[in-house]
């Protein structure tokens, strides 16, 4: 090992100091503004740079590098453990194999990786870069602008997402996911009324996903459902109770039934004014409901047309859709939603 002392400065002498450093424990003190301790290093002397371990290289602009194959290049950057990066303006890396490469980003523990700017990772192997974003736990990714992802496996991808859990996605804008596996879908930069806002994954794996809950932004909710057709749509069973004879209040008074069916079924354009469609209920009801029933387009209730139910069996009903006012045929697609109740 070379040992050299050339017109040491005074930082590179108070650290010197400090360690009582001498004989082979110097490397090389060379020049005016630089420290470097140990061997194969690689450093600026004239950037106020310090480097201490082995294979390290401190070459940015007051950077600091310290351990074994550690590299801090951004200008006031900083480096520490194995093989750990602060390559972005100052950004900070630490343990082993992390990599700080965003401006003003830091990576923590092993494997992490911050890109984005002002962006953080923390964890093992958690990425974050997007823009401001965040990324904690094992395996996680925050890639959308200002995302955050936490947990296992989790990933952050819209714009201003949240994710939470195990392998849950957080894809839409705005949007935040728990839970895990569940349903992904959504713009990761734009705001649209029928894509999520907030999912409750349940899904078995990534090849079986499945919401338990979704709200979409438009303020449509569904159960156990990733697409919602209306305001509240339940894919299974409901109970419902409000006192000793399971009542529930329709208009003030009080009626007890037994069972409900909520649906929406599609209706189609009509080359007439009247259209008669037959719905059949998704599973039987001991006998014939009441039906209740109104019209739709674009999720959107439309007065101009009226709904006739009749025909009502414990198996299905028949609708007759009657466009109000207009004798023509209508060329827009209808839907309707109905509700059936088994006093």
């Amino acid at each position: 090992m070379t040992i050299m002392k050339s017109h040491a400065s005074k930082l590179s002498a108070a650290i010197a100091s400090i360690c009582l450093l001498s004989g082979p424990a110097w490397a090389t003190v060379t020049d005016t503004e630089g420290l470097n301790i140990g061997d194969s290093n690689t450093l600026d002397f004239d950037e106020n740079s310090v480097a201490i371990g082995d294979h390290v290289t401190a070459t940015g602009l007051g950077s600091a590098a310290f351990g074994d194959y550690t590299i801090a290049s951004g200008e006031n950057s900083a480096a520490f453990g194995y093989k750990s990066e602060a390559t972005g303006n100052l950004s900070v890396a630490f343990n082993e194999t992390s990599k700080a490469t965003g401006s003003g980003s830091a990576a923590f523990n092993a494997a992490t990786e911050a890109s984005g700017m002002n962006s953080a990772a923390f964890g093992y192997d958690s990425t974050a870069s997007g823009m401001g974003s965040v990324a904690f736990g094992y395996d996680t990714i925050a890639s959308g602008t200002y995302s955050a992802a936490f947990g296992y496996g989790t990933t952050a991808s819209g714009k201003y997402g949240i994710s939470f859990g195990e392998y849950a996605q957080a894809q839409a804008y705005a949007s935040m996911a728990i839970g895990r596996y569940n349903v992904v879908s959504g713009d990761t930069t734009h705001w649209k009324g029928e894509e999520p806002l907030f999912v409750i994954g349940n899904g078995t794996d990534a090849a079986n996903p499945n919401n338990a809950l979704t709200v979409l932004k438009d303020g449509r909710m569904g159960i156990n459902t990733a697409s919602p057709q209306v305001e509240l749509d339940v894919r299974g069973s409901v109970a419902l109770g409000y006192d000793a004879n399971d009542t529930v209040q329709f208009g003030g008074v009080g009626t007890p039934f037994n069972a409900m069916q909520v649906g929406q079924s599609d209706i189609g354009t009509s080359t007439t004014q009247t259209k008669q469609v037959t719905i059949t209920f998704p599973n039987a009801f001991n006998s014939a409901p009441v039906v209740m029933g109104n019209i739709v387009k674009d999720n959107t209730s439309m007065s101009s047309f009226s709904v006739t139910i009749q025909g009502v069996t414990n198996t299905e009903f028949v609708a007759t859709i009657r466009r109000i006012g207009n004798s023509s045929s209508w060329t827009y697609p209808l839907k309707l939603n109905w509700q059936a109740y088994e006093l």
